[in-house]
């Protein structure tokens, strides 16, 4: 399965790098990786291409702001014809099976347009931070999907 994997970068290079090197480990999946920087003020973006040589890196002149720059990412990964595009924060981290459940999901339903992983707090791996952009606090109140990890 093919994947794209947009990432922003604004002024954090390390955040960006240990985000990247753990997708390149992947066994299943070869996913290309887009870094969108957003003008960062910073050496991030010499670094992320130093560190990170397999990515393709956009350097913006200005910074777009989230959406600007996820947008342009989406952009240049749809232009050389990589779907499904996997949007994941710099700060983030998803494994290879969790992704690959992901796009089985979505493979399976040719409906839909959009499949998200359940969002996990880093230390407390027990902690739901969010689950399909719904506040898992009022989840009787909302129609929240369940994409399990596990």
């Amino acid at each position: 399965m093919e994947l794209s994997i947009i990432i922003l970068n604004w002024n954090a290079a390390d955040d960006t790098i240990r985000c990247v090197n753990p997708l390149s480990t992947w066994q299943q999946l070869r996913p290309v990786i887009w870094v969108v920087d957003n003008n960062s003020v910073d050496n991030s973006a010499d670094l992320i291409a130093a560190e990170c040589p397999h990515v393709h890196l956009i350097r913006n002149p200005t910074n777009l702001g989230f959406a600007g720059g996820t947008n342009q990412g989406i952009k240049a990964s749809l232009a050389r014809d990589d779907q499904p595009i996997l949007l994941l924060n710099n700060d983030a981290s998803i494994g290879e099976a969790d992704v690959i459940r992901l796009l089985k999901t979505l493979h399976e339903n040719p409906d839909f347009g959009a499949v998200g992983p359940l969002l996990f707090e880093a230390e407390k791996k027990d902690r739901l931070l969010s689950a399909g952009g719904k506040n898992p606090v009022l989840h009787h109140q909302t129609r929240v999907m369940r994409f399990s990890c596990d």
